[in-house]
């Protein structure tokens, strides 16, 4: 593949209230090395566009050229500091004014940055739902920068290195010829024994339910099933995704496997939580069988609480109406730790 790009657009959008934030910094390195490559670059700064055109109250030219330079665009680089754990509501009220899919076909580049480390997982548990919503591909690599690397005005080289591998991975992205397939409305023959794709990647989320795409989560299990039948390649396929969509299934695995997790219960029916948390340390937390992002999960301080959530009927065990009842673990440093495996091999 060459190393310029020819006819790419890519658009770099700024969430951030000041001109001269540290992930507007971010947002412009990228497009700069996009645009050695070839590509035609724009930069949309949302802090200069209206804010009454941004809620969508009155239409506005700079707004509605924003909006045109996003739906023409292949790239589409975001960037915000990170409040209270998300993006920013600049960000959030300019993806609210793009059409449903408004990013399909698109290639997505995150880019983050807050205080410290501690908010890190916003690239994956807010940005990329984000451009995930409307349909678009974001690019395995996000960029997440904290306020010591940016110590005397100097970006830390380990975080150029960072969006320099975001952009090469967009590029790249921008180069394959794929076929998106929106599992919320599709259908397929079981009799028809030609393999229809050489390589599926599998992007569908446990928590797609929120969204109003719950019958999607069981249909992409069939479909899977149907595709490695047929021997097409599939990253995280049917056994991946079965364990995905079930955390019972994923501590019968730890427990497999030898390894240590905080002490739970299976339910079925949420009158069964405080016997179930019977012998358990509070507090205890009640989590939806199948769900991400920490979707359903409620946190019990103590057994009284969780008798009355019960009793009330304010437990939701989710869409296959199964639960764990779990002690809490309080997180070190507030972080989470995720592992992640590609062909049996640990990231």
């Amino acid at each position: 593949m060459s190393g310029r790009t020819a006819a790419l657009r890519a658009v770099g959008i700024s969430g951030s209230p000041s001109s001269a934030s540290k992930s507007r910094a971010l947002v412009a390195y990228a497009l700069e090395r996009l645009a050695d490559r070839g590509a035609e670059t724009a930069l949309i700064d949302l802090a200069t566009l209206p804010a009454e055109a941004l809620l969508g109250r009155r239409a506005e030219a700079r707004v509605t050229a924003a909006l045109e330079a996003v739906a023409g665009a292949r790239v589409v680089v975001a960037g915000t500091p990170i409040y209270r754990a998300t993006y920013s509501g600049l960000l959030k009220v300019l993806f609210d004014l793009l059409p449903q899919d408004g990013l399909a076909g698109k290639i997505g580049i995150a880019i983050a940055t807050g205080h410290g480390p501690a908010h890190s997982l916003a690239i994956d548990h807010g940005l990329r739902p984000l451009f995930a919503s409307l349909g678009a591909t974001v690019v395995p690599s996000g960029v997440y920068g904290t306020a010591e690397q940016f110590a005397d005005g100097r970006v830390a080289p380990e975080l150029l290195r960072a969006a320099d591998r975001a952009v090469r991975e967009a590029v790249t992205f921008a180069g394959v010829p794929y076929v998106r397939l929106d599992a919320a409305r599709h259908r397929f023959d079981a009799a028809d024994g030609r393999a229809p794709y050489a390589l599926v990647f599998n992007r569908m989320s446990p928590s797609a339910y929120l969204r109003g795409h719950g019958n999607a989560i069981f249909y992409t299990l069939h479909y899977l099933a149907y595709l490695e039948r047929h021997g097409v390649r599939v990253v995280n396929g049917y056994d991946a995704y079965v364990t995905e969509t079930s955390k019972a299934l994923q501590l019968s695995l730890l427990e497999r496997l030898g390894l240590p997790y905080p002490p739970a219960r299976v339910i079925n029916h949420p009158a069964l939580a405080p016997g179930a948390a019977r012998g358990l340390r509070f507090p205890v937390v009640v989590k939806p069988n199948i769900g991400g992002s920490g979707a359903g999960v409620r946190r019990f301080e103590t057994p009284e609480e969780l008798e009355q959530a019960a009793h009330t009927g304010a437990l939701e065990l989710g869409i296959d109406h199964t639960a764990l009842v779990q002690e809490y673990i309080p997180p070190d440093e507030r972080r989470i730790v995720r592992v992640e495996v590609l062909g049996g091999r640990y990231l």
